[in-house]
């Protein structure tokens, strides 16, 4: 019998694959249903629909809010999720991180560096449990290059 742990992790990590799968099929369902069905300059909106997915829903972004670690290949609805875990201590894993305010009690700080709109690009810090590093992704039309950089201890 697993233990309790990895069955949180394989559960965690089915409702993440089941949900992200959704993001597209979601944002195409709302786009359909808000559109009218007459015809703009010879194209129907649904037409406008596809041509819009084509545009927006291509390559890797960061298109998953909840954590700024996490990067989408939009096509597939596939999600690369970075986690962090330290040796010691609870709680064991940085799986979502957020840019917030100091004023909230997040374990993580997130500084935003960089980020280009298409997600060719993107650049932050990150402190977590003594530990600073730097984390940039940088992508070549279906291929993502995720780059670990140690800054060292607060």
């Amino acid at each position: 019998m697993p233990c309790p742990i990895e069955q949180d992790i394989h559960f965690r990590l089915f409702v993440m694959i089941r949900y992200t799968y959704l993001i597209p099929f979601l944002l195409t369902f709302a786009l359909l249903s808000c559109a009218k069905n007459d015809k703009k300059d010879g194209i129907e909106n649904t037409d406008r629909v596809v041509l819009l997915n084509e545009r927006v829903l291509r390559g890797w972004n960061t298109w998953n809010n909840p954590s700024v670690l996490s990067h989408v290949y939009m096509p597939d609805g596939l999600n690369l999720q970075l986690m962090y875990r330290k040796k010691r201590g609870g709680p064991y894993w940085l799986d979502e991180a957020y840019i917030a305010s100091p004023k909230y009690n997040f374990p993580e700080r997130i500084l935003p560096l960089e980020h280009a709109l298409d997600g060719s690009y993107t650049a932050l810090e990150l402190e977590w449990e003594g530990a600073r590093a730097k984390v940039e992704s940088a992508t070549d039309g279906e291929d993502i290059l995720i780059q670990y950089t140690p800054l060292g201890k607060i």
